[in-house]
């Protein structure tokens, strides 16, 4: 799924990068890689969506978050 379908409060694994090669350069010059772990901050269905990855945040379009591909992370309930 692409980031833009992630909740608010969700964590998320990147998977893949779509679309052409400068949206891909510049996802990579933010920073962001495959195999990380994002944390969805605000997604409000429009407009730009805020993102934390590590001890950095980002807030990008929606045209960019749509060509991040992600998969859901299943949180372990302690016991």
């Amino acid at each position: 799924m692409s980031l833009t379908l992630a909740k608010q409060g969700e964590r998320v694994k990147v998977t893949e990068f779509t679309g052409c090669s400068e949206s891909r350069m510049r996802l990579l010059s933010m920073g962001l890689r495959i195999g990380d772990e994002v944390q969805v901050i605000t997604n409000l269905g429009k407009g730009q969506m805020a993102i934390a990855v590590d001890f950095k945040r980002f807030v990008i379009g929606r045209g960019l978050a749509q060509k991040i591909m992600v998969l859901p992370i299943q949180e372990e309930k302690a016991c």
